[in-house]
Order: C-alpha cells, then structure tokens, then sequence
C-alpha cells in the first residue's frame, strides 16, 4: 500500500496534494488487496478527480490496476 501511495503521489506532482494513509486507516477492518481496492476507488478516487475538474483525461493515471501493474 505504501508504494501504491508513493506512486500516486508521484504522479500528483504537488506534496499539497499528496495521499496519506489515513484513507486506509480503520479499526477491526483487516487490510487486504480488496479492501485497499474498494477504498481506492470510493474514497481515493473521488478525492484525485476534484483535484483534475478541468482534465479528467489524467484520471486513467490514477487507475488502481494501472498503479499496481507499474509497481511490479
């Protein structure tokens, strides 16, 4: 998770904005590759296109998949 965080962040190009891991911080809930998913695309998601209104054509960056695939 930590490196998809960081490659994100890279692609945000603005430490403003960058994603911390607070997203993925919730109590008795165990973190696992579907639920590091379902957070990124509800809560993370959300947040990566108000920062791209006026150009949504960067969203496709952000893909989880996509991130995941460059990290290994």
């Amino acid at each position: 998770m930590a490196d998809l965080l960081a490659a994100a962040n890279d692609k945000l190009r603005d430490r403003h904005l960058s994603l911390g891991p607070s997203y993925f911080m919730q109590e008795g809930i165990p973190l696992n590759e579907e639920r590091v998913r379902f957070l990124w695309e509800q809560a993370v998601l959300p947040y990566i296109e108000e920062q791209y209104l006026d150009d949504v054509s960067q969203l496709e960056a952000f893909a989880f998949d996509r991130l995941l695939a460059a990290l290994d």
